[in-house]
């Protein structure tokens, strides 16, 4: 199964400003008339925030759904980091679908999320917040 590349990801490749981030957790609509509760990260690029959730498509995989503007404002907020954002390479065993955000002053990444696909066969949700690798964490 080839996973196509989201584009609502691919229109955020470029340079931004990063000012929040939020890994937390939203209670969905299961289809089934119940509710469940799915991975969430929020993110702030240059004053607008994005939300993507995490799509459960049965006990052993998962995609995330589609990025969306979002209401909600993360509950970190620190000054903004100028941040180059790409999408992460396919390897011949991972079709990935990924969002990569790499702070600009130090070249570290510091966030990716959207959904890896481990050798065609284990599509999974991942979301990834390091800010111990932003340039402002750094010991000096």
């Amino acid at each position: 199964m080839y996973m196509a590349k989201d584009a609502g990801l691919i229109r955020l490749c470029g340079v931004h400003e990063l000012s929040a981030v939020e890994l937390t957790t939203k209670k969905i609509d299961d289809g089934f008339g119940g509710v469940e509760t799915c991975g969430t990260i929020l993110f702030t690029l240059d004053g607008v925030t994005y939300e993507m959730v995490e799509d459960p498509d049965d006990g052993y995989r998962s995609y995330h759904r589609d990025i969306h503007i979002s209401d909600c404002e993360p509950k970190y907020k620190f000054p903004s980091v100028k941040v180059l954002c790409y999408m992460m390479e396919d390897t011949p065993y991972d079709n990935n679908n990924i969002i990569v955000m790499r702070d600009l002053e130090n070249g570290e990444t510091i966030l990716e999320a959207g959904t890896e696909n481990y050798d065609d066969y284990y599509p999974c949700c991942h979301f990834e917040w390091m800010p111990e690798k932003m340039a402002v964490n750094e010991k000096k």
